[in-house]
């Protein structure tokens, strides 16, 4: 009975919009605003980069930006957000049938070194067309850093098992390091890649417990930042997936927790030959993508050791 009843009215709701007829019918939104005919649709290309990283000896990034008209013409650019850290060109200029540009954009002497600088930028509305691909509101982060090398160090780390039943291991690593006003920062890939050798320190120059298969090539690069405060390391990506999606390990405080004296940040201890930094049990988290929705959990199992040389990690091991 009750699907008798269906059908009679569906049967009843057909006859009733037959009985309108398609002028009654609203097909679509009819107040979408039209585009005016002359719009150049000028906009940022969507293969331009979000993030930069420069060197103080040439602050500068370039942009990518389009259009759909051919004649000569020139266009404001509008600085939404970055005026007091960025020179910006006041207008970009085509030729006569250029359809792409390359703008310049430099960072100011006065702007601040060794951390994100924001920028904005956009283009007066009469010239950006809503309805065509590109980036009409484009926005940037760009950092002044000079990165130098640093020698040769050694990670090792309780991280791994914390989900596995492994021994942390020595991971050779090659350093960079950067000085700004109000930290020192180091820097080296990730080191859990196919290992192929063992040096003469026990050191391997990839993470053992790890075959081809397990080897994502997503291994981020390890930033890690030392200041008057303590050492933190930012989030990175190891590179390895173990049947519970891709590793990630970083910093609890000021990533999941401001709670740091449950989550210590890290100790940087100098030395002649460059220093040591040392990360207590549960100061850093570890999680895998796959597993628990990809929840973070403390490294609890031991603390984590970034040396600076391979002469701070064989005085580790005399101690």
């Amino acid at each position: 009975m009750k699907i008798k009843n269906i059908f009679l009215s569906l049967a009843a709701a057909t006859m009733l919009l037959t009985a309108c007829g398609n002028d009654d019918l609203e097909l679509g939104n009819s107040t979408t605003a039209p585009v005016e005919a002359s719009c150049p649709a000028v906009e940022f290309s969507t293969a331009n980069k979000s993030s930069f990283e420069v060197d103080p000896s040439d602050p500068s990034v370039s942009f990518k930006v389009q259009r759909k008209a051919t004649d000569a013409a020139s266009y404001p650019i509008k600085v939404v957000e970055g005026a007091d850290n960025f020179n910006v060109p006041a207008s970009v200029d085509f030729a006569a049938g250029e359809t792409e540009k390359d703008i310049k954009v430099t960072v100011k002497e006065c702007a601040a070194q060794g951390t994100p600088l924001s920028l904005e930028l956009t283009f007066d509305d009469a010239n950006l067309n809503p309805y065509t691909q590109g980036i009409k509101d484009f926005t940037a982060s760009v950092t002044v850093i000079k990165w130098e090398a640093a020698g040769s160090g050694v990670w090792m780390a309780n991280v791994i098992n914390t989900f596995f039943g492994v021994d942390p291991q020595p991971l050779a690593v090659t350093i960079e390091k950067a000085t700004t006003a109000t930290a020192v920062k180091y820097r080296f890939k990730s080191p859990y890649v196919l290992c192929t050798s063992q040096d003469e320190l026990g050191v391997f120059n990839g993470y053992p417990y790890a075959e081809e298969g397990d080897l994502t090539s997503n291994g981020g690069t390890f930033v890690i930042t030392v200041t008057k405060d303590g050492a933190s390391l930012a989030p990175v990506q190891l590179g390895m997936d173990f049947g519970y999606g891709e590793f990630t390990i970083g910093q609890i405080y000021d990533n999941l927790s401001s709670n740091i004296a449950s989550y210590p940040l890290g100790v940087f201890k100098a030395s002649e030959t460059g220093g040591v930094i040392a990360w207590p049990a549960s100061s850093l988290f570890i999680s895998m993508a796959g597993y628990k929705d990809g929840q973070a959990v403390p490294c609890d199992q031991g603390p984590a050791y970034l040396f600076l040389s391979t002469e701070d990690y064989k005085a580790s091991m005399e101690e």
